[in-house]
């Protein structure tokens, strides 16, 4: 192995020793999920394999963050799932199929960042969590982004009543639209759903091997 090939060999070798330290260092041992004065929490060898998933995932595409950056990230995707009692792997799908994982994306709609929330949308979210709204910058931190986005998913799951499919389709063609076709007993458009689904399989596999 020389020249091009063996430094980019040894920068992946460098990265992945990189995210296991940080993972291990970030852990401490424990028991099994444990509680506390009424408060459970997760056993840290668990939290620190799913966090290791997801920075695996992150680290297989073009971001547009540093390091340090997608471990954080990482972090954020796994407390925001736990919030909304989500799979941390299909949060993943849902990111990757509004953005590819690339924290900069915009769409020509102006849906922003990496779960594409439009500015409208966002700024109403923003001000549901008490996050201060500076418009697109909002929309470009990667932590906020992902707060405002589960969070705009998961009122669309609570008010389909948990059905996945319509709140995949809400979240991509609007409620409104999704609520009207409903209304008039049309079928609603699957084709996002779908992709996003099969995603979520895919790294269900993926994530098996």
């Amino acid at each position: 192995m020389e020249g091009y090939g063996k430094k980019r060999f040894l920068k992946k070798v460098f990265i992945s020793l990189c995210i296991m330290a940080s993972v291990e260092l970030s852990v401490t041992p424990s028991s099994e999920v444990a509680s506390v004065e009424g408060h459970s929490f997760v056993r840290p060898e668990v939290e620190s394999t799913e966090k290791y998933r997801v920075l695996s995932v992150l680290s297989g595409y073009r971001t547009g963050l540093g390091l340090a950056e997608k471990i954080r990230l990482s972090e954020v995707i796994l407390e925001e799932s736990r919030n909304y009692n989500l799979d941390p792997l299909f949060v993943l799908a849902l990111i990757e199929t509004e953005s590819t994982y690339y924290n900069w994306a915009k769409s020509r709609k102006g849906a922003v960042g990496l779960m594409q929330v439009r500015p409208g949308t966002g700024r109403h979210v923003a001000d549901e969590l008490n996050i201060r709204w500076e418009g697109e910058r909002t929309l470009y931190n990667p932590y906020l982004n992902v707060k405002l986005g589960l969070h705009y998913f998961a009122t669309l799951l609570e008010r389909y009543g948990d059905d996945r499919q319509k709140a995949l389709a809400a979240y991509n063609s609007g409620p409104g639209y999704v609520t009207a076709r409903l209304r008039l007993g049309r079928p609603l458009p699957k084709r996002y759903g779908s992709k996003v689904m099969s995603k979520y399989e895919n790294l269900k596999e993926r994530i098996a091997d």
